[in-house]
């Protein structure tokens, strides 16, 4: 089939041998393999569909692209022979048509092409554009030959017609001649007639044998131009689809380049904001401060206030008018001096609100939306009218009773308990004044608070708009570089691709870095996997320290109970005295030694808890990392979505606009054609262009309105990041709570195990004489106590990975105090023991 669609179809001869199928599909053989291969780069090369091929091609990777490149090069060579020889190589010596060439021909090939093998991808990838570029020339000088060739073939074609006409005329007159002679007379060889007729047809014999040589070779090299301009044409459409993948990749170019713009902007925005947060916690941490201060006089003044009521009450009623004026007046002073305490408390409350005002001013990250600040900001400021209109009334009222009440009291005369009521009333009444003075500071920080919130909203919506319009001026520029490119794209191909060369480097070192981010993050998790590892190697650790405990404590029971019943042996042996002490010293040198190494077990134990908690701040600190990470990749590929659909509409639009532009203009040369011809048509085509500038009236609203859905957007993003920065202080704060209580826990439960201890010595302070026997209890408890941590250990959160840092720092942290219960109890029982013992 292959051999009958290249004779008649595309008009060659082939050298190949036909490939045996039915050894390639029993053996594989390789020989058959690469002589089919041949024939299907061949038909590949000159058919129809070879702009596939070629698309093919260019998704493999560069090596196997070079290997085909020589491999189609090497066929091409063969193919341009005229004529088949029979000493024609065999394709099984074009082997390294195949992607795995052997090193020997590769070398050879490498110097045949003046490349070193040691050379980067780059440098070779430079030297086959090159060829390319030669190739170019060469096919461009072949069309120049071949168009010289079929001026010369038409030539010599015509005088071939006009000879072979000639020779039809004088062969026609010969006829005639002959025909004429009714009597033809007898030819002799040797007249001179015949001789001039035989040199005539000879010469003309010659002539026709020399016409068709020449023919013949024509149309060798006919078919051999033929071919050749098949292979120019391969090439220029290989040359067409490398130079659209050029355009690709200028455009990935600038969409790597604006996302890199992006990604920086938005690095920078984040980092404002955490500087931000941790002044925002300092200054709370001011505000709490100054709160407690505060607090802190509101108190004494209350005592005060309270102790001076005590006074009054204190003092009898027998006392005389002398003495009741002169309590007055100190209590008048008293009042003076608390109205000038007051009044301090006043502007310190005033320099306070100076400081929030400014610190409010700083605090831009917690604001929501700018509709909701000022709906609450109207509240705030009827609800401040409010309380304006109410306290200030108050306030002068009360004065002027509390004065009128005093002079009245001096005047007339009046009782002291009556003036008690008053003073009491008094008091009521400046608490009062306090809390509504209170509430309007509250109110007054508010407002200001969310004034200071809508200026930030604003200024915010100033730089969307100036980046909105750095956005337009650079789609003009981008407008105005691509008509310059479309005027003069003959000038400009060669920096463009330098430019191009440039940028892919680039890229390609932002993908070696984004794939050195993937492997630290790959490294940070199994640096994870093997902490937890290690984890689950302490907790056999602490689980084997904890039985090994049991059994001492087993020993030391069964110890205590040989103990006894060596005492009561002894009361009834005295005999036996000497070999009993030796006995009971060996068993103390076994007490102590057993002492020793449940010491070492302990000391190991705590040892094993501190590298416990430290790893377990390494792998808190490695989640973190972790979890950062992976919302930075998430926030990096929403951007990238959501610039990649507005590119993509405005793209469409500006072709949109391009389009009716080049209506407008081919509607105005007609009508310019148009206008000295015909009045009527350009009326026609007046309401034609007054269309298309409705048309574009209407993709300019249209424009308008997307530029509106983009600062939506934009808005919606940062309302985003202020939730996620929100959402960042509140689990911050979460943290610390948590850990203050863990703290707050830890302590009580130190406290409870000193009383414990504190119990057991007292017990036995009173009690030295208490037998071994009721000792034994208090062991089988401890077993218990023991039992039900390990059980804790078993089913508790250790076994669950999956559960929360601060859930396992509490479990962590009550399994700790479990473990120094079990050791104290311990250590209790062993020095009762050995009381007993030495008894």
């Amino acid at each position: 089939m292959l051999n009958a669609y290249c004779k008649e179809v595309l008009l060659f001869h082939n050298s190949f041998p036909e490939p045996d199928l039915n050894q390639i599909a029993k053996s594989g053989s390789k020989h058959d393999l690469l002589i089919l291969s041949s024939f299907v780069l061949t038909v590949a090369v000159n058919c129809e569909n070879k702009n596939k091929y070629i698309q093919r091609i260019m998704t493999l990777p560069e090596d196997l692209q070079a290997a085909l490149m020589v491999a189609i090069e090497q066929t091409m060579y063969q193919l341009e022979a005229p004529s088949p020889n029979p000493d024609q190589p065999d394709p099984t010596s074009f082997s390294n048509n195949s992607p795995n060439l052997d090193p020997s021909k590769q070398s050879a090939l490498f110097s045949k092409l003046n490349i070193n093998p040691n050379s980067s991808k780059e440098h070779i990838n430079s030297i086959l554009q090159t060829e390319l570029l030669a190739q170019f020339e060469k096919n461009d000088s072949i069309q120049a030959n071949l168009e010289k060739l079929s001026k010369d073939v038409d030539r010599w074609h015509q005088k071939y017609e006009g000879e072979k006409q000639t020779k039809l005329e004088l062969s026609n007159q010969l006829e005639l001649a002959l025909s004429s002679n009714n009597n033809p007379p007898s030819y002799d060889p040797t007249s001179k007639t015949f001789t001039i007729v035989k040199a005539e047809n000879d010469a003309l014999r010659s002539d026709l044998e020399k016409a068709e040589l020449q023919n013949n070779n024509l149309t060798s090299q006919l078919q051999e131009m033929i071919l050749k301009l098949n292979k120019a044409n391969s090439e220029n459409l290989s040359q067409k689809s490398q130079l659209a993948e050029l355009e690709k990749l200028r455009d990935q170019e600038q969409e790597y380049l604006f996302l890199q713009e992006k990604l920086s902007k938005s690095e920078n925005i984040i980092e404002k904001y955490r500087v931000k947060l941790e002044q925002s916690t300092d200054l709370k941490k001011k505000l709490a401060s100054v709160e407690q201060q505060l607090k802190n006089e509101t108190e004494t003044r209350a005592i005060f206030e309270s102790k001076y009521l005590s006074l009054l009450s204190s003092k009898s009623d027998s006392q005389n008018s002398l003495t009741i004026s002169d309590s007055l007046t100190k209590l008048e002073s008293q009042l003076n001096l608390a109205t000038i305490e007051n009044s301090e408390l006043v502007n310190k409350l005033s320099k306070l609100e100076s400081e929030n005002k400014k610190l409010s001013s700083e605090a831009q990250l917690y604001k929501n939306s700018s509709r909701d600040l000022e709906e609450r900001i109207r509240e705030l400021e009827l609800g401040a009218a409010n309380l304006a209109s109410q306290y200030p009334n108050a306030n002068a009222n009360t004065l002027s009773s509390s004065q009128n009440n005093l002079e009245l009291a001096e005047t007339l005369g009046e009782s002291p308990a009556q003036l008690k009521q008053q003073i009491k009333k008094l008091s009521l009444e400046i608490k009062k004044l306090r809390r509504g003075s209170v509430i309007k500071d509250d109110h007054i920080k508010e407002k200001a608070l969310f004034e200071s919130w809508v200026e930030i909203a604003n200024a915010e919506k100033l730089d969307a708009l100036s980046k909105l319009s750095a956005a337009e001026n650079t789609i003009s520029q981008l407008s105005s570089k691509i008509q310059s490119l479309e005027i003069n794209p003959n000038n400009d191909t060669s920096k463009l691709e330098q430019s191009l060369k440039e940028k892919q480097s680039k890229i390609e070192e932002l993908q070696t870095g984004f794939q050195n981010v993937i492997s630290e993050n790959k490294s940070l998790l199994s640096k994870l996997d093997n902490y937890a590892v290690e984890i689950t190697n302490y907790k056999a650790q602490l689980n084997a320290t904890i039985a090994e405990l049991k059994e001492q404590s087993a020993v030391l029971a069964q110890l205590e109970k040989i103990c006894t019943s060596s005492k009561y042996y002894s009361a009834g042996n005295n005999s036996e005295k000497p070999n009993l002490v030796s006995w009971y010293t060996d068993l103390e040198l076994l007490y102590r030694s057993k002492s020793e190494q449940l010491e070492n077990l302990q000391s190991e134990q705590s040892e094993l808890e501190g590298t416990i908690q430290t790893q377990r701040g390494r792998m808190a600190e490695l989640e973190n990392l972790v979890i950062g990470a992976e919302q930075n990749n998430l926030d990096v590929k929403s951007i990238t979505e959501k610039l990649l659909e507005s590119r993509k509409e405005c793209h469409n639009y500006v072709l949109s606009l391009q389009k009716s532009k080049q209506l407008i203009k081919k509607l105005s040369k007609d009508l310019e054609s148009s206008s000295s011809s015909n009045v009527g048509s350009e009326k026609t085509l007046n309401v034609q262009i007054s269309r298309m500038q409705s048309d574009l009236d209407s993709k300019q609203e249209e424009i308008a309105g997307l530029k509106e859905q983009i600062k939506s957007i934009q808005k919606q993003k940062n309302f985003e990041t202020r939730l996620m920065s929100s959402a960042w202080f509140y689990m911050q704060r979460k943290m610390e709570q948590d850990n203050d209580q863990i703290g707050t826990t830890g302590a009580r439960a130190g406290s409870n195990f000193s009383n414990v201890s504190s119990g057991s010595e007292y017990s036995k302070g009173i009690n030295p004489n208490y037998s071994s026997t009721k000792n034994q209890p208090g062991i089988k408890g401890f077993d218990k106590h023991s039992a039900s941590a390990s059980r804790f250990v078993a089913n508790g959160r250790f076994v669950n990975s999956t559960s929360s840092w601060l859930e396992s720092q509490r479990e962590a942290y009550i399994l700790i105090l479990v473990l120094d219960l079990c050791a104290g109890s311990l250590s209790s029982n062993c020095e009762y023991s050995f009381l007993t013992f030495s008894l």
